[in-house]
Formats: C-alpha cells, structure tokens, sequence
C-alpha cells in the first residue's frame, strides 16, 4: 500500500534540474512572521551540483552554502531590455 501511495506522489512531483551557473533563489528557513520572505533576496549562483544537493554561493558575500533541491527557486531574468 505504500508503494502505491509514493506511485500516486511521483506523478505530481516537479524533479528540477539546474545547471552551473543558474540564479537561484534558496528558501529561508525558520521564518518569524507571515510577512517575512520566504525566499532570498539576493539571487545565488549554483558553483556545484551533485542531484538532489546543490552548492550555491552568494555573488555579494562569496559566502557558500550547499542547499538541497527543494529549497531552490529559479529565477527568470529578461534580457529584452
């Protein structure tokens, strides 16, 4: 019965894939209020990938940090401009 429960998930579930190089946008976690972000400000920079866990590093801090799929976010940036 479990298996057919995890078939019924699998259906719906989006499995991402991001490459080197992508802005990104990482969850925060443990936030205070309803009216706080969810998601970082600043875009991050996906540096190493290694599916489901993806390193990204902060362009303004050069700070680092590895984050798992489901905490990320694509941007999508316009360059008509």
């Amino acid at each position: 019965r479990q298996q057919r429960y995890k078939n019924r998930y699998d259906k719906q579930r989006a499995d991402p894939h991001y490459e080197i190089n992508d802005l990104v946008l990482i969850k925060i976690h443990g936030t205070k209020t309803k009216l706080d972000p969810k998601y970082s400000i600043t875009p991050k920079v996906i540096i190493k990938k290694q599916h489901p866990i993806y390193w990204v590093k902060d362009e303004a801090t050069q700070v680092e940090s590895r984050v798992h799929v489901n905490d990320i976010r694509p941007i999508f940036i316009s360059k008509t401009m």
